[in-house]
């Protein structure tokens, strides 16, 4: 059997070792000793103030600090300055976003509180992005790009969800049929869209005249999007972007809006073009004008929107009305069946 043998080193190093021992627990001891002379009440006096210190700093760190923030430096309403509004939108955008979100709980001295600002306002269906949040003076600058209407995008009255809103209003009776100072006109109620086709509020009705913009037809159009989102159907965004184009020439040319039309192909599939009507004038019919496929989607052989641009403006604004329908398409379309 081995016996192991310690070193000299190692010797010294367990009898230093052991007095080490020895010292603490002797100081121990003496520690022990000392806790049982002191008095209870002397014990409390110290604990107890010290508890209350530490309980009152918890406090203030957890509730003091924020209300001291909510009550100097919350962001009030008045200290928001927007954009200027455009005469179009007739709410209260600002004062919207302000009620309706969170601000009134950001505080500016939160180095997020910019970012935060600028989601709220990005929200809200008649903003389209919000540039630049900044703080300045006490005050926060918000400044804001705003979603202008384009067109107004007929939806179609024999669509069950239609007639479920017609039903509704009838009860409710919230809407005048009128012909040209609503957005309801000849049994078709209209959304205003931009030029993105994002569905825009309508209140309130009386703030879209529908001489005022191009109006917008195709059989079956109908969505379920709410205020702030794209319409959802490629035939609309394809009149919009082709309502954006001619809306500088509304006026002069006394454009009335888009029809879209059903195309069916000999494959069995279906096609879409576009046709551009002028507004019914006294004793005379509207004349009607096939542009084509939308804008980016032409085919071989068919005019560049350009071309389509000047023959248009020459067919709207010649003084010969007795043509009443032209094709400047430069395609020969299928034959029905």
């Amino acid at each position: 059997m081995a016996v192991r043998r310690w070193t000299f080193g190692q010797q010294v190093h367990l009898k230093v070792s052991s007095l080490n021992m020895m010292a603490i627990g002797r100081w121990i001891e003496r520690a022990s000793s000392a806790s049982k002379a002191i008095p209870r009440t002397a014990a409390l006096s110290i604990v107890g103030p010290a508890a209350l210190l530490v309980l009152g700093y918890l406090s203030w760190s957890i509730w003091g600090a924020k209300a001291l923030d909510q009550t100097y430096f919350s962001l009030t309403y008045e200290k928001l300055r927007v954009t200027e509004q455009p005469v179009w939108i007739k709410t209260n955008v600002s004062k919207m976003v302000y009620e309706q979100s969170f601000l009134r709980d950001v505080s500016i001295l939160d180095r997020n509180s910019t970012s935060t600002i600028a989601r709220a306002f990005d929200l809200h269906p008649w903003v389209r992005r919000t540039t630049r949040v900044i703080k300045r003076d006490g005050h926060v600058l918000v400044d804001l790009e705003y979603r202008q209407p384009i067109a107004l995008v007929g939806l179609d009255p024999s669509t069950p969800s239609a007639r479920k809103r017609a039903e509704e209003r009838k009860k409710a009776e919230a809407t005048t049929r009128i012909s040209g100072s609503a957005y309801s006109a000849d049994s078709w109620d209209f959304l205003p869209v931009d030029s993105e086709c994002v569905i825009l509020p309508t209140e309130p009705p009386e703030s879209y005249q529908v001489w005022d913009y191009m109006l917008v037809y195709a059989r079956g159009a109908d969505t379920s999007k709410h205020y702030g989102e794209a319409f959802g159907d490629i035939r609309i965004h394809d009149a919009v972007k082709l309502c954006t184009l001619l809306n500088p020439l509304r006026r002069e040319l006394n454009l009335e809006g888009i029809y879209v039309y059903e195309v069916p192909l000999p494959t069995g599939k279906k096609d879409f073009r576009l046709e551009v009507a002028d507004r019914k004038v006294e004793g005379k019919a509207p004349r009607r004008l096939t542009w084509g496929h939308a804008i980016g989607a032409e085919v071989t052989g068919e005019f560049d929107p350009n071309t389509k641009l000047q023959k248009l403006y020459q067919f709207f604004s010649s003084e010969n009305k007795t043509l009443n329908s032209i094709d400047i398409s430069g395609i020969q379309w299928p034959s029905p069946n």
